[in-house]
């Protein structure tokens, strides 16, 4: 992450860029991941976990000659469409995906992506509600690593101890993607 700026004839460009590993990745996190994110932006526990369920259908391939019961989902809401039931093409998709609301679309495209490709996050450049997010994550051990979390040098096992029972999901990714 960072930023830089530059001049071109009377304008003056400010850029900043970060890692898309800072991101939860809606094709590749796991359920547990996206249902706590979604609880940390608001919704409660049982409708974040229906969203997170939903959105691992809506990535997930369907079986052939097996019963469609996300599809059946869809149809039973009234939808006139079926969930993808691949990738996310798009983090704008998230809002056709069933029971998530437009104003919890809105609180959640700052924090996902569809171009980590990891299931984990690099929790030195997320933001604090991506790391709130990571299971087995408790308040006090948030606010302990993010008054360190600028201190700790790039090294796996250092964050790992810093991120205690929540280091599963963070991980020190090799970055191919950045927004800007």
């Amino acid at each position: 992450h960072g930023s830089f700026h530059f001049r071109m004839d009377n304008a003056e460009a400010i850029v900043t860029y970060t890692s898309e590993a800072a991101r939860v990745d809606l094709n590749k996190a796991p359920k547990e991941l996206l249902g706590n994110l979604f609880e940390v932006l608001g919704a409660e526990q049982k409708a974040a976990s229906n969203i997170a369920d939903r959105i691992v259908g809506w990535r997930t391939e369907a079986k052939p000659n097996v019963p469609n019961d996300e599809e059946a989902l869809y149809l039973a809401s009234g939808l006139a469409y079926s969930p993808r039931q691949a990738p996310f093409a798009h983090v704008n998709e998230l809002s056709l995906v069933l029971g998530v609301s437009p104003a919890m679309v809105e609180r959640a495209l700052p924090y996902v992506t569809v171009y980590s490709k990891s299931a984990d996050v690099d929790v030195l450049l997320a933001p604090p509600e991506v790391v709130a997010a990571l299971p087995d994550m408790t308040p006090e051990a948030l606010n302990d690593f993010l008054k360190q979390r600028s201190s700790l040098p790039r090294d796996q096992k250092a964050i790992a101890a810093a991120l205690g029972p929540a280091n599963a999901s963070a991980t020190l990714p090799d970055p191919k993607a950045y927004r800007v």
